[in-house]
């Protein structure tokens, strides 16, 4: 009996874990066709199942930012994904760079064919190069 209460659990754990990733990929293909609102809200569904994942909240804050300017919002959600993980602000540090933004802004204007992931990545490399 114990043994199928367990697989239980574990399949159950799985379903959230799959259901999650599925709306981390739909907000990820949103981003990536530009409707902004659909990813935000996607990955706030995403983070409702999974809310101590730093990556959802990091790509969250992207979103927000390159793709509606709403930097407020963008920045809470940002500095929630650094306390779950602190480990991103070694890929940049919005709170302590000189003009924390900058670097970050160029990025997301640089091309509007690329997806919130690409301008990130290209962030992360942009900011590996200048240390």
């Amino acid at each position: 009996m114990a043994e199928k209460k367990m697989f239980w659990a574990s399949t159950k754990r799985d379903e959230i874990i799959n259901r999650a990733d599925r709306l981390t990929l739909d907000a990820d293909i949103a981003a990536f066709e530009d409707r902004y609102e659909d990813a935000v809200s996607l990955y706030d569904k995403a983070i409702e199942i999974m809310p101590k994942n730093a990556d959802l909240w990091a790509f969250k804050a992207i979103t927000l930012k390159g793709g509606l300017n709403r930097d407020g919002e963008a920045m809470d959600a940002w500095n929630r994904a650094i306390e779950l993980d602190p480990v991103l602000t070694d890929a940049v540090d919005l709170k302590e760079a000189e003009n924390p933004l900058k670097n970050f802004e160029e990025i997301m204007k640089s091309s509007n064919d690329e997806s919130c992931r690409i301008k990130l990545a290209k962030f992360f490399r942009k900011q590996e190069n200048e240390r």
